[in-house]
């Protein structure tokens, strides 16, 4: 990607990061002290610099939560489980991911973007994939009850995923990560 490209997607995402979707053409241009028209040079609508952003800031989020996963798949799955919610927590505390965490939501019932749809979705199920591996070994290594099954990583995703959605814009990112703790404790006595 060449480097004004690149730079005018950051200087979208920063926009994004304070005004949402209402984001405009002269605000980018503006931001990058460049004439509007020049960006029909890369872009051609609003839609499309914003679609290409989101995929990008989307790919870039997914990436981060694949890579925990992996390179911290060796710990026990309570420390691993700890471990990457207090991560989720921390970088979602970043603000312009509420933003984005919105969108992101909003696009996986929304048929208007189906290329960030299927990358969503190729993301989860690979995000999912790598989590529920960390559990199988943690039943082969008589961490967690035999019985523990999809139901259980669905309970600790989804709760995960409501305090960042819910709690974390409401409260402060400690009393977030106090919740996700208290939760994880009564979660881990189901599972063990």
């Amino acid at each position: 990607m060449n480097d004004t490209r690149s730079r005018i997607l950051e200087a979208t995402y920063e926009l994004f990061c304070k005004h949402g979707a209402h984001v405009s053409l002269s605000q980018v241009s503006g931001a990058l002290g460049i004439k509007k028209q020049s960006l029909y040079n890369y872009f051609p609508n609003k839609d499309a610099l914003i679609n290409e952003m989101l995929q990008l800031r989307a790919q870039d989020y997914f990436d981060e939560l694949i890579s925990y996963t992996v390179n911290n798949g060796n710990k026990s799955l309570y420390d691993f489980l700890k471990g990457f919610g207090h991560f989720c927590i921390e970088l979602n505390s970043e603000s312009g991911l509420i933003y984005l965490r919105r969108w992101i939501s909003v696009t996986v019932t929304n048929t208007s973007f189906p290329e960030i749809q299927n990358l969503i979705t190729e993301l989860g199920m690979r995000y999912t994939d790598n989590l529920s591996k960390l559990y199988l070994k943690a039943k082969a290594n008589k961490e967690i009850k035999e019985s523990t099954s999809a139901y259980h990583i669905q309970i600790y995703s989804i709760t995960l995923r409501g305090i960042i959605n819910e709690f974390i814009e409401l409260h402060s990112k400690k009393e977030a990560i106090e919740l996700f703790d208290k939760f994880l404790d009564d979660y881990w006595k189901i599972i063990t």
